[in-house]
């Protein structure tokens, strides 16, 4: 991973073989980043994505087999890591999106992160996720 920060932004860059959530999770500890928003595009190998069924009040989880393209990631990081969700393309360009659950680079992954002040998460019991909170 590289990383640099400027004025109000940081730029960060995965590398080949490094795990998204994992490693931004790792690096936004270090960092110190409590809050903020990511977006990102890249190249992938096996994501696994979600969708939260809100009857159930639980994600169904799908892997994706073999190399991708990371049309869109885009979340946000908060007291409890990242949350973010992403858009997927294979080299039939069908996409595919939802939540991120994993995925490793198989390129790079190349990141913006907006930090702003410490996000919290308070469970909604209707729905049955931590909601971000902005007290």
């Amino acid at each position: 991973m590289q990383f640099r920060k400027d004025a109000n932004a940081w730029v960060v860059v995965l590398q080949r073989g490094e795990k998204i959530k994992e490693t931004l999770d790792a690096w936004a500890k270090k960092e110190g980043v409590r809050g903020g928003a990511v977006t990102a595009i890249g190249a992938l190998k096996d994501p696994t994505l979600a969708y939260y069924d809100l009857k159930k009040k639980q994600y169904l989880n799908r892997g994706f087999s073999g190399d991708f393209e990371l049309v869109s990631l885009s979340g946000n990081f908060s007291e409890t890591g990242l949350h973010a969700h992403a858009v997927i393309a294979g080299p039939d360009f069908q996409a595919f999106g939802g939540h991120l659950v994993e995925a490793e680079v198989s390129i790079t992954c190349e990141a913006f992160v907006i930090p702003v002040g410490g996000i919290g998460r308070k469970l909604d019991e209707k729905s049955g996720l931590k909601h971000m909170r902005v007290d």
